[in-house]
C-alpha cells in the first residue's frame, strides 16, 4: 500500500513541476515574441486573426495559473 501512495505522490509533484515548465515556456515565449507582436499585430487593420491572436495569447497565461496553483496547493503533493 505504501508504494502506491509513494508513486501517487511523486506523480503528484511531476505534475506540478510540469504545470511550472509549461508556464515558464509560456512566459518565456511572450517574451522573445512580444516585439514581433507589437510590430505584426499592433499597427494595422483589425482583423479576425488579429483579434484572435490578441485574445488567445494572454489568455494562456490565465489558463495556466490555476493549474499552477491546484498544483502546488493540494494536500498530498508534499506529504
Amino acid at each position: 500500500m505504501s508504494t502506491d501512495w509513494q508513486m501517487q505522490k511523486s506523480a503528484s509533484a511531476a505534475s506540478a513541476h510540469l504545470a511550472v515548465a509549461s508556464f515558464t515556456l509560456v512566459v518565456y515565449d511572450h517574451i522573445i515574441t512580444f516585439s514581433q507582436e507589437v510590430t505584426f499585430f499592433w499597427s494595422g487593420p483589425w482583423t479576425t486573426s488579429r483579434i484572435l491572436y490578441l485574445s488567445v495569447m494572454p489568455s494562456m497565461s490565465c489558463i495556466l495559473l490555476p493549474v499552477l496553483n491546484r498544483g502546488f496547493n493540494r494536500s498530498d503533493t508534499w506529504l
